[in-house]
């Protein structure tokens, strides 16, 4: 055994166990793995991916833009824009494959979507309208026969199962499907408890739900109808102090500005984690492998694989390895109408790469998806 991999293996222990030190410093339970978070401005998407490909969705359906979107185990892309008026579903390859249900007031119709999830082939569209959680099958068709699921009051929802998951203003919310159970939970996550609402997310690799309330640097995992913490995320120095109130003024608090906060839109497979924090005011975002255990953040992620001018906002979607951003057209026309008019042959090469992949590019083109293959 040469002095390399005794000097690899050496520094993967000492790693394991400052890890396992840590963990015991914070007083963290079995199972809960810790993020730590150092400031970067900028990233390369090579440092921590291996591929990109750059998806056309089908203009057959008009998206205003992108409020949510969901991907399922085979890359079926499911999307809701912000009118909330309907929800698409477009094939791997961007090719629109459906609408899931209508707007209306009879069965199986909605008036206003306010979240969607899919589970076990199922597909959950909460009508905020009614108040109500309605399901379809894979082929989009209406289930009469399963119970309408009271959404009155409530924010987010997710489905597992038999068991319906929801949240609002700081509490978790469980029972199952068919009404036989019903519990409520009100925990006071380190002394506090929230005004501001909570978040949920679905793992669709393994069906898993997950739980943050605002302003608290602890993801819960939902299990038995109860949660647990499942990932912390060290601050360092940088976290919000226990003396600065959580209430609805911390906006405009400037000491709080100081601090890191707000651990919010988090996608998790189960490969990857990725989520959103606030710093100075300004927005973070946050990649972990859950693998090998490297996280990265940035405010800017810089495209180093790809030769088409991209920009990467908020991460929309996890599935496996693959994650998934939203661009809008504007930015992409803008950089071909300026490419058009140079004569020099990089930027006419340039141009040629882009028509290819995307061909004639408009600005009422539907937004386009990028997807990131992680390593």
């Amino acid at each position: 055994m040469n002095k390399t991999i005794l000097s690899a293996i050496f520094m993967s222990c000492i790693i394991v166990a400052g890890c396992e030190r840590e963990k015991k410093t914070l007083n963290l339970p079995n199972g809960c793995s810790v993020i730590n978070v150092s400031l970067n401005d900028v990233v390369n998407l090579s440092d921590f991916a291996e591929s990109i490909e750059i998806i056309k969705l089908s203009n057959d359906s008009i998206l205003r833009d992108i409020d949510q979107m969901i991907v399922d185990k085979n890359g079926n892309i499911f999307i809701k824009d912000s009118r909330g008026v309907a929800l698409q579903q477009y094939a791997p390859d961007g090719k629109f494959i459906r609408q899931i249900g209508k707007r209306g007031k009879g069965p199986g119709e909605y008036i206003l979507i306010d979240g969607i999830d899919i589970d076990r082939d199922r597909i959950y569209i909460n009508d905020d309208g009614k108040g109500v959680v309605m399901a379809y099958d894979a082929e989009g068709n209406h289930i009469p026969n399963i119970p309408i699921m009271d959404m009155t009051y409530h924010l987010d929802f997710a489905c597992k199962g038999d068991t319906l998951i929801k949240s609002y203003a700081g509490s978790y919310i469980s029972f199952d499907i068919n009404g036989r159970r019903y519990q409520e939970t009100l925990n006071r996550i380190n002394g506090k408890f929230s005004i501001h609402s909570t978040h949920l997310s679905k793992n669709i690799d393994d069906g898993t739900v997950y739980w943050e309330r605002y302003y608290n640097d602890t993801i819960f995992e939902a299990v038995d109808g109860n949660i647990r913490p499942f990932v912390y995320v060290n601050f360092g120095k940088l976290k919000l102090p226990d003396d600065i109130p959580v209430n609805p003024e911390i906006e405009q608090n400037p000491e709080a500005m100081a601090y890191c906060r707000d651990v919010s839109n988090f996608k998790i497979s189960n490969d990857m984690i990725a989520f959103l924090f606030a710093f100075k005011n300004e927005g973070h975002v946050c990649i972990y492998n859950r693998h090998n255990e490297k996280t990265f953040v940035y405010k800017t992620l810089h495209n180093d694989i790809s030769d088409i001018p991209i920009t990467f906002p908020l991460v929309r979607a996890i599935q496996g390895k693959k994650i998934y951003f939203s661009i809008t057209p504007d930015r992409i026309v803008e950089i071909c109408e300026v490419l058009k008019k140079s004569k020099e042959k990089t930027h006419q090469d340039l141009l040629k790469k882009i028509t290819d992949t995307l061909g004639e590019v408009h600005e009422m083109d539907n937004p386009y998806i990028a997807v990131v293959t992680c390593k």
